[in-house]
């Protein structure tokens, strides 16, 4: 149950929020239409840069996460590419959050995560990440949000 309604919550934000696909895609930073999305953890918000998480196909979208924000352990049903767009994102693998064992990613960093790998982060002041993928797109929390 708690799958399925962060699942529809995550999948709601991203279509709130996506730009209409198209060949051409320009989106500058002052047109970005955040959303709220609380499967991400509290304050956290996303937006739909080019294509729609829900369907098949690419999509690009960004997370804007608050300071001292966790995503507790959880894993996608494909590849997550990710690059710190501002702030500092730190990043560990494995099923419980174990902040010693993660590694601080600046701005400019890139990482990619195999489907149904384990993983967290968090931040120490707000940040903001792009992440590319192959819809359509989940979540499944392995641990849940404190």
């Amino acid at each position: 149950m708690l799958k399925t309604a962060l699942i529809a919550s995550c999948l709601l934000a991203f279509t709130a929020t996506a730009a209409y696909a198209d060949e051409k895609t320009v989106v500058t930073p002052n047109k970005i239409k955040w959303a709220p999305a609380p499967q991400f953890g509290p304050g956290v918000q996303a937006a739909v840069l080019s294509g729609d998480p829900a369907k098949s196909g690419p999509h690009v979208m960004r997370l804007k996460l608050p300071a001292n924000a966790t995503v507790p352990p959880h894993t996608h049903g494909g590849t997550e590419n990710v690059t710190v767009i501002s702030g500092n994102l730190n990043l560990a693998f494995g099923d419980k959050l174990d902040k010693s064992k993660g590694q601080k990613l600046g701005s400019g960093a890139f990482f990619s995560v195999p489907a149904n790998t384990p993983h967290s982060a968090w931040t120490s002041g707000a940040t903001i990440v792009q992440i590319h993928g192959t819809g359509p797109t989940d979540i499944k929390m392995v641990q849940a949000a404190k």
